[in-house]
C-alpha cells in the first residue's frame, strides 16, 4: 500500500467541467499551457476523470497553484491523488471560481476619463 503511495504521490485527478476532451487533445494542450519542467504522464481513467502524474513535486504545485486551466473555455478541476479513488462513484458538489478583481485605481481612473469626454 505504501508503494502504491510513493508512486503515485506526485499526481492529480482532473476532470473538464462540460464536455470531455480526448485524450490526445488534453495531452498536447495542457502539457504546452502549464509550462513544466519534468514530463507528467496522462491517464484517461473513466467518467470524465484524468490522472495527472508528475515527475516532480514541483510541477504538481506549479499545476495546482498555478491555475484556473481552461482548455477550449472548459475549466479543469484539479483534485489531489488519494488512494481508493473511484471516477465512477466520484460527485463534484462544488467547482472553484475565480474572480479577477481590477485595481481600484485603474476603475477609478477610467471613470474619470468617461467624465471628461
Amino acid at each position: 500500500m505504501s508503494m502504491a503511495r510513493s508512486e503515485w504521490a506526485n499526481s492529480l485527478y482532473g476532470k473538464f467541467y462540460g464536455r470531455t476532451p480526448s485524450l490526445m487533445v488534453v495531452q498536447q494542450v495542457m502539457l504546452r499551457i502549464w509550462k513544466i519542467r519534468c514530463s507528467v504522464q496522462v491517464l484517461y481513467l473513466a467518467a470524465g476523470f484524468f490522472c495527472f502524474k508528475f515527475a516532480s513535486a514541483e510541477d504538481l504545485n506549479v499545476v495546482m497553484i498555478g491555475g484556473p486551466w481552461f482548455l477550449g473555455g472548459q475549466a479543469l478541476l484539479l483534485i489531489p491523488w488519494r488512494i481508493n479513488f473511484l471516477p465512477m462513484m466520484e460527485r463534484i458538489d462544488s467547482i472553484p471560481v475565480w474572480i479577477i478583481a481590477r485595481s481600484p485605481n485603474r476603475i477609478h481612473s477610467e471613470r474619470s476619463s468617461n467624465r471628461d469626454s
